[in-house]
C-alpha cells in the first residue's frame, strides 16, 4: 500500500486502525492482512520522522536561531559611521601589535616567522561573524606557541597546521555538544603554575636570540645548560640591542599608566595624551620597526654586526585544505599522524578554551556569555584557519585589552587588524629579513614577564595550603617534564584530591539524647557519593561498637540526591 499525497498522519492512523480491523474481521491470521497491518505501520513511522525533521528545520531557519549562531546580525542593522571611525581606529591600533607579536610567537612555535601571521588574520574575519564579545581578538599567544612547538619538532611545520585544524574541529564538537563544563575540571591553582611555569620556559628559550648563541636543546633545563656552555659565543651587540629594547618596551609600557594632575581641554594636552597613548600601546610595532631600520642602515654600510631573522617569505597564502597526511616531507597515515600528535589533541583546545572563555568572561560588560557559541567560533577560527596554515589559535588577553581600551564598537574593528596583516604579508614581508632576532626576543621576554602569577602562592598558602602544593607541584613539572606533561600532572592531582575529598567527607557521628531518649546521630555536611561507603561505615560502626544499645539516626538534610551505594550500605 502506497502512502498518498497530502495524506495525514491522522489518515494514516485511520487507515491502520481499519486495516487492523479486517485483520481481526478474517480471525484466520493469515498472511495477507498481517503483510498489510507491517506495512502500515512502517508507513506511518517514516511519515512522523519526516514531520519531525520538517519541524526541526523549520526551527533552524528562524530569525532567533540566526540571531543565536550569527551574533553580527544583532548589531549589523545599527551599525553607523560612527561606529565605523571607532572600529577603525581600535582594529588598525590592534594590528600594529598583533604583527610584530606574531612573527615573535612563531619563532615560539619554533616555525618561520610568516606563519605567525598567517595565524593572526583569519580568525579575525571568522570572529566578526560568529563571535559574541566585540573586544575578544584571536590570535597567536605565547603558550599555543609553546604547546605548538612540541609538535613542530615531531613532524614539522605539516604537523602544526594539522594540530590547528584538528584543534578547530574539537572546539567545535566542544561548543555544538555543550562540551566547555570540562574546563571546570581544570582549577586555579593548576592554570597559575602553568601559566607562569610556562612563562619562564618561554623567557628561556628567548635567551638564545637575546644572546646570539645557537642551541640545539629545546626542554627548560637543556636549555639552560647549553647557555652556560656557549655564553663566552654571546653576541655582544645582540645582547646590548635587546636589553636597550627591553628596557624601552617596559618603559613604554608604564606611559599607559601616567595619571594626568588635571583634565585640560586644551587641543595640545589633547594631542600630547594621544601620543603617549600611542607611543604605549603600540610600543611592539615601533621598537620593531627601530630596530629593524638601524639594522637595515648598518646593513647598507656593510656593518652586519645584528643576527637578523633573515628572508621571510612574503604573500597571501591560498586558501586550500591542509594535508592531514603530512609528516615533514614524507606522506603517512592519518592514524599515525594522530598518534603522534598524542595527548595535544585534548589538551591544546581545553586549554584554548580555557583561556578564550576566561577573557571573554572580563570583557562581557555584565551581560550573559553564550559560552558554547564562544567555543563554536574559536572551532571555526581554527579549522578555517588551518587552511591558511595557521598554527592553534586562541584569544588573547593583551590584544582584547588593548581593543577594549582603544574603544572598539562592535566585533568589525577584527576585519581591520585582518585586513591590516594581510597587507603585512602581501608588501612588508620583504623589509621584515631586517628585524634583529634579539629585538623579537625582547618583545616575548617583556609580554610574558607579567604572565608569572607569583602573587597567588603567597595568597594560597595563607588561605589553602592544598592548593598551594597543587601550584607548586604543577609549576615544578612543567618545569622538569614539560608543559604539556606538567599541566597533566597539575590537572591529576588535583582530581585526585577532589576524590579525596569525596571519599572522606566530614561526618558528624555523635551521641545525643531527646527527653526519656538517647542515639546516635550521624550527620554528613554534603550529598553523599560511593567513595565515600566504607568510610561511612567506619565511622557508625566505631561509635555503635562502643554504644551498641543506642539506635543510630541517619541525618540527611544536606543530602542533594540518592547515591545507591550510599543507600544500600
Amino acid at each position: 500500500m502506497h502512502l498518498p499525497s497530502g495524506c495525514s498522519i491522522h489518515k494514516i492512523e485511520t487507515l491502520f486502525r481499519t486495516e487492523s480491523t479486517k485483520s481481526r474481521g478474517d480471525g484466520g491470521g493469515g498472511f495477507g492482512p498481517r503483510r498489510s497491518v507491517s506495512m502500515t505501520q512502517a508507513q506511518l513511522q517514516d511519515a512522523s520522522i519526516a514531520m519531525r525533521i520538517k519541524k526541526w528545520g523549520r526551527g533552524c531557519c528562524t530569525k532567533k536561531t540566526l540571531k543565536k549562531y550569527v551574533p553580527m546580525v544583532n548589531w549589523l542593522p545599527e551599525y553607523n559611521m560612527s561606529k565605523f571611525q571607532s572600529d577603525a581606529i581600535a582594529g588598525i591600533t590592534v594590528g600594529l601589535t598583533v604583527i610584530p607579536q606574531g612573527m615573535a610567537y612563531a619563532s615560539v612555535a619554533e616555525l618561520p616567522l610568516q606563519y605567525g601571521l598567517y595565524s593572526a588574520f583569519m580568525a579575525c574575519f571568522v570572529y566578526c561573524i560568529f563571535g559574541g564579545t566585540k573586544q575578544v581578538t584571536i590570535g597567536p599567544t605565547a603558550i599555543m606557541g609553546l604547546l605548538t612547538a612540541d609538535q613542530v619538532r615531531i613532524g614539522g611545520q605539516p604537523y602544526a597546521v594539522t594540530l590547528c585544524f584538528l584543534t578547530g574541529v574539537f572546539e567545535f564538537l566542544f561548543g555544538l555538544f555543550h562540551l566547555g563544563f570540562l574546563i571546570d575540571f581544570i582549577s586555579a591553582p593548576v592554570i597559575s603554575g602553568f601559566t607562569s611555569a610556562a612563562a619562564i620556559i618561554i623567557g628561556a628559550t628567548q635567551l638564545k636570540g637575546l644572546l646570539g648563541v645557537k642551541i640545539k636543546a629545546n626542554h627548560f633545563l637543556g636549555v639552560m645548560y647549553e647557555i652556560a656552555i656557549h655564553i663566552t659565543e654571546t653576541n655582544l651587540w645582540d645582547l646590548f640591542l635587546g636589553i636597550i629594547c627591553i628596557v624601552l618596551l617596559l618603559l613604554m609600557r608604564k606611559l599607559n599608566s601616567v595619571r594626568w594632575k588635571s583634565e585640560s581641554t586644551h587641543a595640545l594636552h589633547k594631542v600630547l595624551r594621544k601620543f603617549i597613548w600611542f607611543l604605549s600601546t603600540g610600543r611592539n610595532a615601533i621598537i620593531v620597526i627601530l630596530a629593524g631600520g638601524l639594522a637595515f642602515l648598518l646593513a647598507q654600510l656593510d656593518t652586519n654586526v645584528f643576527t637578523i631573522t633573515g628572508p621571510v617569505q612574503g604573500g597571501i597564502p591560498s586558501l586550500t585544505f591542509p594535508d592531514l597526511s603530512l609528516k615533514n616531507n614524507e606522506t603517512i597515515s592519518f592514524v599515525e599522524v594522530v598518534t603522534d600528535l598524542g595527548s595535544s589533541l585534548g589538551l591544546i583546545p581545553l586549554l584554548a578554551i580555557l583561556e578564550h572563555i576566561a577573557i571573554a568572561k572580563i570583557f562581557a560588560e555584565g551581560k550573559a556569555l553564550d559560552a558554547s557559541q564562544e567555543i563554536l567560533s574559536l572551532g571555526l577560527s581554527n579549522i578555517l584557519g588551518s587552511f591558511v596554515n595557521s598554527f592553534p589559535a586562541t584569544g588573547s588577553f593583551s590584544r582584547t585589552a588593548l581593543n577594549n581600551s582603544s574603544g572598539v564598537e562592535t566585533a568589525f574593528g577584527g576585519i581591520f587588524t585582518g585586513a591590516l596583516v594581510l597587507l603585512a604579508l602581501g608588501v612588508l614581508t620583504t623589509s621584515f629579513k631586517f628585524i634583529p632576532k634579539s629585538t623579537l626576543s625582547a618583545v616575548i621576554i617583556t609580554t610574558v614577564f607579567f604572565m608569572i602569577e607569583y602573587e597567588m602562592v603567597p595568597h594560597l598558602w595563607k588561605t589553602k595550603k592544598s592548593d598551594f602544593f597543587i601550584l607548586i607541584i604543577t609549576f615544578f613539572s612543567c618545569i622538569f617534564l614539560g608543559a604539556e606533561y606538567g599541566i597533566l600532572v597539575g590537572i591529576g592531582i588535583s582530581l585526585l584530591i577532589l576524590l579525596y575529598n569525596n571519599a572522606r567527607p566530614t561526618i558528624t557521628v555523635e551521641k545525643t539524647s531527646l527527653p526519656n531518649v538517647e542515639y546516635i546521630i550521624v550527620q554528613p555536611d554534603r550529598a553523599l557519593y560511593f567513595p565515600a561507603t566504607d568510610y561511612l561505615k567506619y565511622r557508625v560502626n566505631k561509635m555503635a561498637s562502643v554504644n551498641s544499645e543506642l539506635p543510630v539516626v541517619f541525618d540527611g538534610s544536606h543530602l542533594t540526591g540518592p547515591d545507591f551505594t550510599i543507600a544500600q550500605s
